[in-house]
Order: structure tokens, then sequence, then C-alpha cells
């Protein structure tokens, strides 16, 4: 995969990383949830024999993983960015958008759950310029062309609401000189793509979010520091400085909080931080680092946020071996864990830096990495470890009451209750989530004959062969 200005050099960086003993300092408010376990790093190739590069991950509206991946037919094949969607126990292809030069994909997100994607076409005449394509992701895909594109890119990022699109990307200006600046463009429906012009000096990455139909904000990093600014249909507002040093902040990455706010994550090399936006104010939630290996020495880089269950972040970046370290891996941060906790490797992830994070509907995180040791392209995601414990049923005069419990007792667990009348299939009746350390239950009130009614307890997993689930039990 071809990274441009993945380490600006030396002579930019200056003294002021202070990279030493990245595993001591304590994180307030992250950590791992209890008991949760991450899955075997799965390659997409097991599912789709010639994927490859970093898969981009989201959600569809069903809450089912999607990513975006590149597919290489045969040797003498262009590569096509592909779209997948997880199916029980693997990745299925559900169509071939086009064809994709070798930069990622940005995904449009909303929270009025429109969807689509943003890449790089190639232009088979020249090697420099190709043509950014956006394809709308519903039950009839439709693609459009933005316009010219430089393949020479170092940060791309969409946004929507409703019928708008926003799409930001630091972008060299081939010809004219090699300097990184940002442009974005704007459009309503089926209208007409409107750029506005490039702003910034030297800017490697950027991100956007919407704050409404009208508007949205940029965050870019590079030699103006770290810095946010609006735009609108009128143009970009006034910056504002977050961190004025620069090529000290890099990877921003925006993500709308369930509250309407908006996070902000973003690196530099002795750690990660996430900032929230709020009513116009900028606030710093936290400083992040992860434990490893004892002697080992790490640089972060780029990031992933994705919405956790609980509405807390979860927050995956790349960790880059430095000095005597040669190995990268990817680490990960819940939000809402204890004090004092500390941030993990992700299990499995040597050899990866850059990785795409997506919450699913359950809540687990799904993960995807390209692996430069392997060459392939690889997904894990966590899923909680309690098991079904105390299954009964008791008869009511209201009813059958199914009852069960989780050990370790955890809040919001999901849970999905199954009954099978007499010698019949179970078929699911109910679903929720649990309520902490109290037993679960659910009242049958369709009044079922008891003496072959059945029920059983299933813990569910969009992953059907991480699912646990009780054995069958009778009033």
């Amino acid at each position: 995969m071809r990274r441009f200005h993945d380490d600006p050099p030396a002579i930019r960086v200056i003294a002021l990383i202070a990279w030493t003993c990245l595993a001591a300092l304590p994180l307030r408010a992250f950590g791992s949830p209890p008991d949760h376990r991450w899955s075997e790093p799965d390659p997409i190739a097991r599912s789709v024999p010639g994927a490859f590069g970093l898969p981009v991950l989201a959600v569809d509206s069903a809450g089912l993983p999607t990513a975006f991946v590149y597919e290489l037919a045969d040797s003498a094949s262009a590569p096509v960015l592909v779209r997948l969607t997880w199916r029980d126990d693997r990745w299925v292809r559900v169509s071939r958008l086009g064809p994709a030069s070798e930069i990622e994909p940005a995904i449009v997100l909303d929270r009025e759950r429109g969807r689509g994607v943003v890449w790089i076409a190639p232009d088979s005449t020249s090697g420099a310029l190709g043509w950014l394509m956006h394809a709308t992701l519903d039950a009839a895909e439709s693609i459009t062309c933005i316009g010219p594109a430089i393949e020479q890119t170092s940060g791309l990022a969409a946004a929507a609401v409703g019928e708008r699109r926003w799409i930001v990307r630091s972008e060299q200006e081939y010809p004219r000189g090699s300097d990184f600046r940002v442009r974005a463009a704007t459009r309503t429906g089926t209208g007409t793509w409107r750029w506005f012009a490039a702003i910034g000096r030297n800017e490697y990455t950027c991100s956007i979010a919407a704050l409404g139909r009208d508007s949205a904000l940029v965050v870019y990093a590079g030699e103006s520091g770290l810095v946010a600014i609006v735009l609108s249909d009128s143009g970009w507002g006034r910056e504002q400085s977050l961190d004025p040093v620069p090529w000290k902040a890099s990877h921003p990455r925006l993500r709308a909080a369930a509250d309407g706010s908006l996070w902000l994550m973003w690196s530099e090399k002795s750690q990660v931080h996430l900032d929230q936006f709020r009513a116009g104010v900028w606030t710093r939630v936290d400083s992040l680092v992860a434990r490893h290996g004892e002697g080992e020495t790490f640089w972060a880089s780029w990031g992933a946020i994705a919405g956790g269950a609980s509405g807390a972040p979860v927050l995956v970046w790349g960790d880059r071996g430095h000095g005597a370290t040669k190995d990268d891996v990817l680490s990960v941060a819940f939000g809402g864990g204890d004090p004092g906790a500390i941030a993990e490797e992700l299990p499995g992830s040597r050899g990866g830096f850059i990785p795409s994070a997506v919450c699913d509907r359950d809540g687990n995180v799904w993960v995807g990495w390209w692996s430069v040791e392997q060459r392939r392209s690889l997904v894990s995601h966590s899923y909680p470890s309690h098991a079904v414990a105390g299954a009964r049923a008791l008869t009511t005069r209201h009813g059958v009451e199914a009852r069960w419990r989780f050990e370790p007792p955890q809040a919001g667990l999901p849970w999905i209750v199954e009954r099978s009348l007499g010698d019949g299939s179970f078929v699911e009746v109910a679903r929720g989530r649990s309520e902490g350390a109290l037993e679960c239950s659910w009242l049958d009130e369709s009044g079922p004959n008891t003496r072959t009614v059945r029920y059983r307890i299933r813990r569910p997993c969009v992953d059907r062969r991480v699912e646990r689930v009780s054995e069958a039990f009778a009033p």
C-alpha cells in the first residue's frame, strides 16, 4: 500500500516529542470492558479470495458490519473497490463499485442513517491524476463522479446529513508544488458538487463531521498545527487553533456522539488525545497510551474512533515501533473504563498500524487492518465471554416466566429468548439487555401448553461462531 508522509521529516518534528515511557501514563476514563475477548484475526481472503488493502468498516441499517476493500481477481486485472457484509460467520460480497487506486476510501456517515463511500478511481491515461467517486449505499446503489483528483493525497474524509454531502481531503498541489492543502466540496441531493478554495499551508491529515444541514466542522493538522474550522455554504469560517505547534498533531478523526456533540481523536507521537466539541466549546477528555512489552518503545500514529454501546467512544490506533522496537501493533481503549486503567494491545495485530473500527448492533467492536508482514486484510472483533446460567421456567397465573443470569453479571449484555412448541424448532420471541447484577426474566403471556413448551436463552453475536446458547429448559 502506498503511504504519503507517514512521518514528517525529523527537522520538522524537532525535539518536542517526549516519547519515552509510553506505558507509564494512567488513563482517567478508558479501559477494557470486563470479561470481553477478541476473536482470532480473520483474513478477509478466507471469504473473498483476492481481497487486499485496509478494510474500511461501517455498519448497515441493520447494524451489521460492512467492509470496503480492494479485490484483485487475477494478476492481469486492475484492483476493484468492493463492498462486503458480514453474514453469520463470513464476509459476503454485496457489490463491485468500480476501479480504485491504492488510497483508502472514506465512509460517509450521518445521524439520519444516510450512508455512502468516497474513493479515488485512477485515470488510465495518467499516473498522477484520477477521479473522485461517490456511491450512495441504499437499495439502489448509485455512483457519481465528483470531479478530477490528484492521487497524491494523505487525507480523505466525508460526512452527510439527509441529502447533504460533504467531502474534505488533504491534496498535493500538483503540478504547481509539493505542499498538501485542504480542499472541500459539498452537494445537496443529485445537484452539482461545489468546490471551495484550498486552505492551509502544508496539512497532511484532515477530518470532517456535519454540524447540521448547512454546515460542517473540519479539523486538519500539519504545518499550521491542529486547526478547526466551520465550512458552510458561504465558505470557510474563522480558523480556531486547537494546538499551535507545527507538525505536533496528526491524524485527526471526528465522530458524532449520541448527545449531538462531536468527539475528536488525534495523535502526537507520545500519546493519543480525545477532545469533545459541544455548543462551540472544546474540552479535553483524556490523553491515552497503551501498555506494551518491557523495553518496547512506540510512536502513536493513525487512529479510528467508533461509537460504543454505552455512548462512550472506543479508540483504536496504531503504535509504530521506534528505536530498537521494529514491530508495529494496534492499541485499543474502551470509554467508560475504571480510573487508572491502561489501553491494551489488540491481540494478533502485530504488523498492523492503520486501523478502521466500528461497533455493531450488539455493541461489539470490529477492527480492520492491513498486515504488512502477512500481506493480508484482517478483521477482529470483541465479544463478551459471559455464560448463561441458572436458566429455568416458572409457571405463574400470568403465564410462563423464563429466568436466567449471566456469569459474571454485567449490565447491557444483549439476550434473546427462543421458544419451541412441541417438536417444533426454536423461534425468537423476545430480546433485550441485562441490567447489571439483576437476574434477567421474560414473561410468556401467550398461554403455551406447559407440558410441551421449551425455552432457551441465546447471548447473540453478529459472529455466530462465538454465540452462547443455553440448554433447553421447560416449566
